[in-house]
This record gives C-alpha cells, sequence and structure tokens, in this order.
C-alpha cells in the first residue's frame, strides 16, 4: 500500500538532556559580593522558543513568543545535587525580568517551573528526586501544561543579574489527526484511539516510560476532514534502524500511537485496523519529543495486506 500519510512538525525545540553551559550573575549598580550560603537576590529572563514550521525535520528556533504565566518556580540546588534554596512568583510575562531570593555559591543548578498547580517545591531534597517528580494537575489542554528550563549558574553577587535568557518550554506534546475519505474505497473510517498514553507527566525530560507506565484512550467516533487532538506527555521510545520503509513501522515497545478502525461497505468483510506512529520521521523514530506538535494529514488506504500496520479483525 502507498502510504500517503505524511506529518508536518511544528513547535520544535526541544531542551533535550544536554549538557548545560555554566553562566554568571553580571554585578547590577552598588552589589555586594556574597560568600557560598549567604543569601542573594537574583534577577532572569526566561524566554518561550516561537514554533517553527518544517516537514519531517525539527530546527532550533531563533524568535520568541509572549507567553503570560503564573506560578513560576526556581528550585536551586548546589555542585552536589543537594537543594539549597527555592522562591515563587505569582505572575510574569516571558520575556521581561524575574527576580527570585536564592542562595550564593559556585556551579549551582536552577531548574525553572511554571504554569503549576503543585506547590511542593520546598523539601525537594535533591536533584534526583526532582527529576522524578511528576504533574498533580490536568494537562489535556495545551494551554494546562507547565513550562520547564534549567540554567547553571555561579551566584557571587548579590542583587545581580543573570543576563543569559533561559528557555523554558511546555512539558507536553500534541498529536493531531486529519484524514480525508477515499472515494473509491471499500473502507469508511470508524473511529480512532489513542494507545499508549503517558500517565504521568514530569518536569524534567526524557524520563523512561515502560509498558506499566501507559494506558489506551478512547474510541471516538471519527469524521473525515476534522481535526482529531490529544496533548500529552513526551514518550521517548527510540528508533529501530531496522526498519527502513513505511509500511514496516510497528513496534512492540510502548510507543504512542494512533489506531484507526474502518468498515466496509461489504458486510461480511472484517473490520480493518491501521495503526500510525507518529515521530521524527515516516519509518523508524518512535519518539514522542516534548514542545513538538505531530500534525498527521493524509487519505488512507486499506488494500494492501503487505503493510505491516494494516490488520483485519
Amino acid at each position: 500500500m502507498k502510504q500517503t500519510l505524511y506529518f508536518l512538525s511544528k513547535s520544535v525545540f526541544s531542551i533535550g538532556l544536554a549538557t548545560l553551559m555554566l553562566t554568571s550573575c553580571k554585578k547590577d549598580k552598588g552589589p555586594t559580593a556574597v560568600l557560598p550560603g549567604d543569601a542573594v537576590r537574583v534577577s532572569f529572563t526566561l524566554i518561550v522558543p516561537s514554533p517553527d514550521e518544517t516537514i519531517d525535520t525539527y530546527t532550533s528556533t531563533k524568535s520568541n513568543e509572549t507567553v503570560e504565566l503564573s506560578n513560576i518556580w526556581a528550585i536551586q540546588f548546589d555542585s552536589l545535587g543537594r537543594q539549597i534554596a527555592s522562591d515563587d512568583v505569582t505572575s510574569y510575562t516571558s520575556g521581561d525580568v524575574i527576580t527570585f531570593d536564592l542562595i550564593g555559591g559556585k556551579k549551582t543548578t536552577i531548574y525553572f517551573v511554571a504554569n503549576t498547580v503543585d506547590r511542593k517545591f520546598d523539601n525537594v531534597g535533591n536533584i534526583e528526586a526532582f527529576k522524578n517528580m511528576s504533574y498533580s494537575g490536568k494537562f489535556g489542554v495545551w494551554s494546562d501544561l507547565p513550562y520547564f528550563g534549567e540554567t547553571k549558574v555561579d551566584l557571587e553577587w548579590n542583587e545581580c543579574t543573570v543576563h543569559e535568557p533561559v528557555e523554558i518550554i511546555p512539558t507536553g506534546s500534541k498529536i493531531t489527526l486529519t484524514y480525508s475519505p477515499q472515494d473509491d474505497s471499500e473502507y469508511t473510517i470508524q473511529s480512532i484511539q489513542l494507545m499508549n498514553i503517558p500517565q504521568n507527566l514530569y518536569y524534567y525530560p526524557g524520563h523512561t516510560v515502560t509498558s506499566e507506565d501507559v494506558k489506551n484512550g478512547l474510541i471516538i467516533s471519527a469524521l473525515p476532514n476534522r481535526p482529531y487532538s490529544y496533548v500529552i506527555p513526551e514518550n521517548l521510545q527510540g528508533t529501530d534502524n531496522q526498519i527502513t520503509r513505511p509500511e514496516d513501522k510497528i513496534t512492540d515497545r510502548p510507543a504512542t500511537f494512533l489506531r484507526v478502525r474502518a468498515v466496509s461497505s461489504d458486510p461480511d468483510a472484517p473490520v480493518a485496523i491501521f495503526d500510525i506512529y507518529p515521530g521524527a520521521n515516516n519509518t523508524n523514530d518512535f519518539n514522542i519529543e516534548r514542545n513538538h506538535t505531530y500534525d498527521l494529514t493524509g487519505i488512507p488506504d486499506f488494500t494492501n495486506t503487505d503493510d505491516k500496520r494494516l490488520t483485519f479483525q
């Protein structure tokens, strides 16, 4: 079967797990030097990258958008990964200056969390504990998602400013399916269902998702030429280099996919089931990355039994 579904990928910035560059807090007007452990007031600028539109690939964005954020937390850890401070601000507009009360020290790591209903960051303990913290609020709508960012900084002056902007991004992903009917097909799509949805949304990126961490969504009656969208936590299931063609894009991993069910005009014909795996490409990538939108658009074809994504029941 010729695969007619294609991917239009948007919102392409991702923090990932790359090593952070150490920055410093520059002296403002009349600041005083502080010793490690002293209280400091530090100003930052938090920016939200704008979506960039590409097909079948991702590139970093260069422009920023203005986002109104609430409940912004700064959670600070020392060079050994122990929490030493936290502070929060009620509201903030991205791109403006925001100030927190933190602790002086070299090579401190600061995580930023925004749009959160959680208020449990005062006693996290250490970095590893934070990495295992999940969001307790709802996340079925893009605007409900919390944001996350991080920086590593030397804090040696009170009343200072970190001039390197810190990028913060939504912690979830969006999958949208829009299909058109195939005029000469005996099959009509009856329903769609999102499968293997991670149930926990973690603040820190890259959390491992196992088969015990996922559930299937509801079966939804489907109509052509209208978008069906889902906002979910990231699900990074890697790539399979043994897969070289779209017709073979299936996996035993708990990767997120859309299951499309179609019925035939022949009442005796079996139900056709087609599984669509979003990812960075049409063949072997099974990663659903945070702050990415996966737009699946096309005309389904239920006639090629050589397509391993197609089964009949």
